[in-house]
Formats: structure tokens, sequence, C-alpha cells
């Protein structure tokens, strides 16, 4: 576990109550003023990213698990961040935006800029065009590599179904792949699903050579103990 602290905070726009702040070592929870950045300004800052907003589609419904499960599954995504990157980042603050059509609640703030058209992460039933693998997560990414993608999209069905999403991996892994792309701008090392991504490509070399991660970099094979 690490020894920074996350915050998650839910944010709905017709009342305001306290930040909640979630110690990932201890779990204890404690409550400060609430504190707001723009909703598409989440920013690194001393290893820790803030301002990053999970939306809920206004189109899913009202289902108090679905957001207990957003927080333990961005939890656990943060630790692992947090180890991947050899201490480098994590989630600092994070914000759940709740559809203005749930009922209120007194954990509940008041939303200032967040909107669900400009979050990061978003929480959605899946586009039709997707039928075949529904609930896997993706990054809406038609920018060149380099560059921050425009959301990551995940199910109310993968969040909440932890054998749906064994499908694609564990949670960690998964999030942090696609954290990647929206992120850092990477790009898959393989073809993507449902996609017309080539296989194979001739290299400059002029040899044929299969769509993998690059073999010029090289580096320490690391064996962790848990």
């Amino acid at each position: 576990m690490i020894g920074n602290t996350s915050t998650f905070s839910k944010v709905l726009a017709k009342c305001i109550t306290l930040l909640v702040f979630i110690n990932l070592t201890s779990g204890q929870i404690s409550y400060q003023e609430p504190f707001y950045r723009g909703a598409t300004e989440a920013k690194l800052t001393d290893g820790g990213y803030e301002g990053v907003v999970v939306a809920i589609s206004p189109q899913v419904p009202e289902d108090e698990q679905l957001i207990t499960r957003i927080t333990e599954v961005f939890m656990n995504f943060s630790n692992y961040l947090h180890q991947a990157t050899e201490q480098r980042a994590y989630l600092k603050e994070v914000r759940i935006l709740i559809p203005a059509t749930w009922a209120e609640d007194p954990s509940y703030e008041s939303a200032v800029s967040e909107r669900f058209e400009e979050s990061d992460i978003r929480i959605d039933f899946p586009p039709e065009e997707r039928t075949p693998s529904k609930n896997l997560p993706y990054t809406s990414k038609p920018t060149f590599c380099g560059s921050q993608g425009f959301y990551i999209h995940l199910t109310p069905e993968y969040l909440k179904n932890e054998n749906t999403a064994l499908l694609y991996g564990s949670y960690e892994k998964v999030l942090a792949h696609e954290w990647a792309h929206y992120r850092w701008g990477v790009f898959d090392e393989y073809p993507r699903p449902l996609s017309d991504d080539p296989h194979f490509y001739q290299a400059s070399s002029g040899f044929i050579e299969g769509t993998r991660c690059t073999i010029s970099i090289t580096g320490t094979e690391k064996i962790l103990l848990k």
C-alpha cells in the first residue's frame, strides 16, 4: 500500500457537502472543506493527479452500489499506478459526477464546473457498434502519439460485475493500460479488438514485423514479491 492520500468526492448539481478523504494505507476517512478545479484540468502535482473527474451518464439508473464500486476500483488503481510508476504518480483527487436526476444525498457536493461531456472517465452504456465486446473498456483517442486522448469509457456492468471484468484482466492493469492511452498518448502494442488494425507491417528495414512493442528498448526484469 502507499502512504499517500486519495480524495474521492461526489458531486451533484443540487447540494453542497464536504470532500471525503480516504487514506490508502489505513482506509481511514476524514473530511475537509470543498476544493475545486476545472473538470478538464486534471494536473499532476507532486506526483498526484488532481481534478480527475469520473462521470456517470444521465442514462444510468440510480445505483448506490455503482458509486461504491467506482471508489473501490479507483482506490486500487491509484495504488497500482503508484507502484507501477515507481512512486511517480497516483490519483490524489477524484470527483465522481452524479447525474442531477438521481436523488439528493447529504454526502453530495454541488457541482461547479464538472460536466459529463468534459470528464476524464465516463461511466455509460456501451455504444451499439461494440455489442460483441460491449463491456470492454476503451479510450477515445483520435489524437497523435504522445497526445492526450478524449476520455476513458467504462460500463456500469464492468465496474459492478467482477466476473465480467476478469474477462479483460484485473481492474488495476486494465485501467493502467487505458490511462496510458488517455493521459500519455500511448497507442496499443497489438491490433485493437473490433478494428481493422493490421497484425503485421513492413518495417523500415524492409522486413515484415508483427504489431507489438518495439524491441529496441531494453530493460531489466524485476520480480516483485507481495
